[in-house]
């Protein structure tokens, strides 16, 4: 071991229980005897003085110290070995493990003070408050690691019936009513799972009419409920539900923590589904004598509505009837006739090609359309209203 300068021998001994002053005056007469040497085992054997006199909280301390300002690391291990080894801190590849240091530069240190990154460090954002008490593996771990939060989709509510969009005013039918509740979802984005539902379970369904009654029997346990021997009524046939459900889960980010709140207990909005109740528009569409129904369209919001004429025969002529509650509400604007040799419809308004009148068909009144023109052959016209 070569001889040390006497800022480093002071070095060697400031911290912890110090020498007696004679191995002081020893070591510092080696140095002025530069051309003498110190006997290895007399440096050993004091230096495991050292160490053995050291109580255990310091024995790490005092140590790295002499490693600092002093020893090789042959030495080291040879001091930790005749210490014990029992307090010190074992090598690993001739580096100290991180869990062997002190509190204070170890898993438990902390920040002292609150403050605000001001550029983007690994995980961590511009920006960023770093509280006062934060610990340091926290602040490493986001250096390190990206925070992900989960992607919520909410639940969503709908009504639908098994009935057709049309029905006939007056006729009677069995509406299917089905409630369908998305409970929405909590999806962890980073690992492609579901965290579960975002809404608790249903607890009740409830079903109602249009003025907000709801039938017998509610609230039940089912999304299904069948209103027997319904009759059609003029105009929109309004039907409603709604749902009650308890609370979901609680939401978690990428590192287990808590992200948000569950979504409370509640009840859905109330939701609604519907048909309209109409009368068909009839026409010589089958026989120039018959009174042919049309398929059903909205007597609300209908116009541009095709009828294939038959063409005309023995006196009888073509002929159209409009319900007169339609007509109450929207008349009939304008009549086209189909152009074969074009292949669209002229742009010339024909309705008065046709003489309009009351009539009564099924117990329902209408009002007639009856061509006064010449005969003529099948006839595609379009009707808007």
């Amino acid at each position: 071991m070569s001889v040390k300068t006497v800022n480093q021998l002071k070095s060697l001994f400031k911290n912890g229980d110090k020498p007696n002053q004679q191995a002081f005056y020893d070591f510092m007469d080696s140095y002025r005897h530069v051309n003498d040497k110190i006997a290895g085992t007399d440096l050993n054997d004091e230096l495991y003085n050292i160490i053995s006199s050291m109580p255990p909280a310091n024995a790490y301390n005092q140590l790295l110290a002499m490693v600092q300002t002093k020893a090789t690391p042959a030495d080291i291990v040879a001091a930790i070995t005749a210490a014990g080894g029992s307090t010190l801190a074992p090598l690993s590849g001739g580096k100290v493990p991180v869990v062997y240091l002190p509190d204070s530069l170890g898993a438990d240190a902390y920040m002292d003070q609150t403050f605000t990154t001001n550029i983007a460090v690994g995980g961590i954002a511009a920006g960023t408050v770093i509280s006062s008490g934060t610990r340091l593996n926290t602040i490493v771990r986001n250096l390190l690691t990206t925070v992900y939060n989960p992607d919520i989709t909410a639940p969503a509510f709908t009504l639908s019936h098994n009935a057709t969009p049309y029905r006939k005013i007056d006729s009677t039918v069995n509406v299917l009513l089905t409630f369908n509740f998305d409970r929405g979802n909590v999806q962890s984005g980073w690992s492609n799972t579901s965290q579960g539902a975002r809404a608790g379970d249903a607890t009740g369904y409830t079903f109602m009419n249009a003025d907000n009654v709801a039938y017998s029997g509610q609230p039940q346990a089912g999304n299904q409920y069948t209103v027997n021997n319904y009759t059609v009524l003029q105009g929109l046939n309004v039907f409603k539900s709604k749902v009650a459900y308890v609370a979901g889960i609680q939401p978690l980010n990428s590192n287990g923590d808590s992200f948000g709140s569950p979504l409370a207990a509640g009840e859905s909005p109330v939701q609604s589904t519907s048909f309209e109740g109409v009368y068909p528009l009839l026409g010589t569409t089958a026989a120039i004598t018959t009174a042919t129904e049309q398929t059903l369209v909205s007597m609300l919001t209908a116009t541009g509505i095709e009828l294939n004429l038959v063409a005309e025969s023995g006196g009888n002529k073509q002929t159209f009837w409009i319900p007169a509650v339609w007509l109450a509400a929207r008349s009939l604007k304008s009549v086209q006739y189909f152009n074969t040799v074009s292949n669209t419809y002229d742009g010339a308004n024909k309705a008065g090609d046709f003489l309009a009148s009351d009539a009564t068909v099924g117990g329902v009144s209408y009002k007639r359309y009856v061509n006064q023109t010449s005969d003529r052959g099948a006839l595609k016209i379009r009707l808007a209203f």
